[in-house]
């Protein structure tokens, strides 16, 4: 959590620049890898079909 309103500020800049950064896939994929393996790291179950004409 941010504790103060420059770090929040700092925070939103660096939203708005990432775009033109050089190397902005990296960082990206450095963000979003922790996110891919929660994400990954439970198996749902598949769906079951909805019975036709009900």
């Amino acid at each position: 959590m941010l504790g103060s309103t420059a770090q929040i500020r700092f925070q939103f800049l660096m939203l708005r620049l990432l775009p033109h950064l050089p190397g902005r896939d990296r960082m990206i994929g450095r963000v979003a890898e922790p996110i891919r393996r929660a994400a990954n790291a439970i198996t749902l179950p598949d769906p079951v079909p909805a019975p036709r004409g009900a």
